[in-house]
């Protein structure tokens, strides 16, 4: 990831309470249950599965620093648990292709001046 967009999540995950996946927002730290709020849930919080099943969503990311979290909550939604917190960062920098095009457009300017002084 090199810049601010929408990028897609796809990932798989299992369990047997309620889990819970978002980017960015607010965690609120309450004794017995956090939550987390202005982020963007990646899918839908899922409960009672015996299998695998896979998360797939979408998320807009600011360059810089952003950060993902785990949410799990008891069935009876009484009390939960933040089971991950992590940081990534992203600069703006810019992809390969952008370089190869700067180049070939470089190359033809330098093959054009020299047609002209010949």
């Amino acid at each position: 990831m090199d810049q601010t967009g929408y990028y897609d999540f796809l990932f798989p995950a299992s369990g047997d309470n309620y889990f819970s996946f978002y980017i960015n927002g607010t965690v609120f730290q309450d004794v017995m249950k956090p939550t987390i709020s202005g982020g963007t849930q990646i899918g839908t919080t899922q409960n009672n599965f015996a299998s695998i099943y896979t998360v797939s969503s979408g998320a807009w990311l600011n360059q810089g620093t952003n950060t993902a979290y785990a949410l799990i909550n008891e069935k009876g939604f009484s009390s939960g648990v933040l089971i991950g917190q992590s940081s990534f960062t992203f600069a703006g920098v810019p992809e390969p292709s952008t370089y190869a095009l700067f180049g070939l457009g470089a190359l033809v300017l330098l093959v054009g001046c020299r047609r002209r002084t010949v």
